[in-house]
C-alpha cells in the first residue's frame, strides 16, 4: 500500500495503546511546540530511543559486525543485513562501505564470482550475487552441465 510519510506516521501511531499511546501524545505535543515536523524518521528515532534499550542496540550492532551469510540464501542474508545495518549506521554510512561489508560477509564461492563485477553500489552488488547464487544452485541441480539439452550433439 502506498501512502505518504504523514499517513505512515498516522497509521502507525493509531495502533499504539496504553503506555505507548500516552508516550506518543507527549512526544507529539513536545515536537509541535518546538516546531519539529512529525516525520517517519522522527517517529522511528523517538520510538527506538524509548523502547529499544542501549544494551539491545549494542548487541544488534555487534551482531551486524559479525554477520556472515553462512547457510542463508543471499536473499535471506540481504534482509538480515538490512535489518541489522540500522544499528551500525556509522559502519555503513557510505554506499561503498555498505557494499564492501555486505560482500565481505558472503560465502567464498559467491564472493569470488562477485569480484568480476566489483560494483560499489549496494543494490547492484546484491542483484549480482543473487544471480551468482542462482547459477551455483543450478549447477548443483544439473549434474551434466557440459551438454545441456539444447546444446547436445545431433547425429
Amino acid at each position: 500500500m502506498k501512502c505518504t510519510e504523514n499517513q505512515r506516521v498516522t497509521f502507525t501511531t493509531f495502533m499504539f495503546q496504553g503506555e505507548a499511546e500516552h508516550w506518543w501524545e507527549m512526544v507529539k505535543d513536545g515536537a509541535k511546540s518546538a516546531g519539529e515536523e512529525l516525520t517517519w524518521n522522527f517517529l522511528v528515532k523517538k520510538f527506538n530511543e524509548k523502547y529499544i534499550l542501549g544494551v539491545a542496540k549494542d548487541k544488534l550492532a555487534l551482531e551486524f559486525q559479525e554477520l556472515k551469510q553462512g547457510r542463508m540464501l543471499v536473499s535471506q542474508y540481504d534482509i538480515r543485513f538490512t535489518q541489522l545495518s540500522r544499528y551500525a549506521v556509522g559502519l555503513v554510512r557510505e554506499e561503498a562501505d555498505r557494499t564492501e561489508r555486505f560482500v565481505t560477509g558472503l560465502r567464498p564461492e559467491i564472493r569470488a564470482n562477485w569480484f568480476r563485477s566489483n560494483s560499489k553500489i549496494y543494490v547492484q552488488a546484491a542483484e549480482k550475487v543473487l544471480k551468482v547464487e542462482r547459477d551455483i544452485l543450478e549447477d548443483q541441480e544439473v549434474p551434466n552441465k557440459e551438454f545441456p539439452p539444447n546444446k547436445r550433439f545431433r547425429y
